[in-house]
């Protein structure tokens, strides 16, 4: 995949579609020659780097560079969830992003002859806020906002494949087992919500071989188990302290992050912030015992496989213990 065209010349949203349409192009292939799996890292992390190569030495309006962004982002997520759940392999792409987490702010050079921004003598050497309040790096500009999309638009739909939200909740998890939480950690607080807090049946007539069909209980508790396993520590560190060190607004995504119906009835609301929190977790908990007791065997496993997992952050980190 070439680099983008310079800002002067033509071509910007041309070659935005024809980056989209090889990444299509790309998962299909995947999707049907699954030892190729890998080759979708190397073109998202060679972009990134892109990125800060632009950004660095203010060869690109930050309008560009968002809209480079915007494709990498919009790669992450197609690889998330049509790949990396179906491999244990180092996931490069994680690695990337918390390696540029780690990093720091970048300085722009030329800040004040940047036309897309207004800085005023003060502000000039700090760094540039991008559309969505964040900066480069530390902050991955647009990342939260994609993704939250992604959950809000379409993972939390009737239609959306249940390996695909598998798949995806194992990338996000793996985000937050690095200390990203901006994004991810909203986004894993409503597979909780989905699984634990909204009132369901336990049991669907589906078709096991219909990679795209609707989402069953059994479906999401598996999702839910896996994303646990990922996040790992992370997980135990979100919900101790009952609130994130991300930007992302909770209140502004009810969907997401305000308690479902079940939480409500256990008479939290007094107790549980909007978000994570410990009393929220002992809920979940309590729930996840309910349920091992259900009698139905796949259910009890996936219930078994988040106890356990569960019980290991809180016992590693000191932290959630009764």
């Amino acid at each position: 995949m070439s680099d983008l065209p310079a800002d002067e010349k033509p071509g910007w949203a041309e070659w935005s579609k024809i980056f989209r349409d090889s990444i299509d192009e790309e998962v299909e292939f995947t999707d049907n020659n699954e030892d190729n799996f890998c080759r979708l890292g190397p073109i998202i992390s060679q972009h990134l780097h892109f990125a800060t190569r632009d950004y660095a030495t203010s060869q690109c309006s930050l309008t560009n560079i968002e809209l480079r962004l915007s494709d990498v982002w919009y790669a992450c997520i197609m690889a998330g969830k049509h790949i990396w759940g179906r491999t244990s392999e180092p996931n490069t792409v994680v690695v990337a992003l918390a390696a540029l987490k780690a990093s720091g702010p970048l300085q722009r050079p030329s800040q004040r002859d940047d036309p897309s921004q207004t800085l005023s003598t003060h502000d000039a050497d700090q760094p540039i806020t991008f559309s969505d309040g964040r900066t480069f790096w530390p902050e991955l500009p647009l990342f939260a906002v994609t993704l939250i999309d992604e959950f809000v638009q379409r993972l939390h739909q009737p239609n959306y494949g249940a390996e695909f939200s598998f798949n995806l909740a194992t990338f996000v998890g793996r985000l937050v087992s690095v200390g990203i939480f901006d994004g991810p950690a909203i986004c894993i607080l409503s597979l909780f919500r989905e699984a634990l807090e909204t009132p369901q049946p336990l049991t669907t007539t589906v078709d096991s071989d219909d990679v795209t069909r609707m989402q069953s209980f059994e479906d999401r508790l598996q999702t839910l188990a896996q994303t646990i396993e990922c996040a790992n520590i992370g997980l135990a560190l979100l919900a101790s302290n009952g609130s994130t060190t991300d930007k992302v607004d909770y209140a502004s995504f009810p969907q997401l992050s305000s308690l479902g119906e079940l939480a409500s009835k256990a008479s939290l609301d007094s107790s549980i912030p909007l978000g994570y929190s410990p009393a929220r977790w002992r809920f979940w908990v309590q729930r996840l015992e309910e349920l091992k007791q259900c009698g139905i065997e796949n259910i009890e496993i996936h219930v078994k496989q988040c106890l356990r997992k569960m019980s290991e952050v809180a016992e590693d980190t000191g932290l959630l213990l009764e």
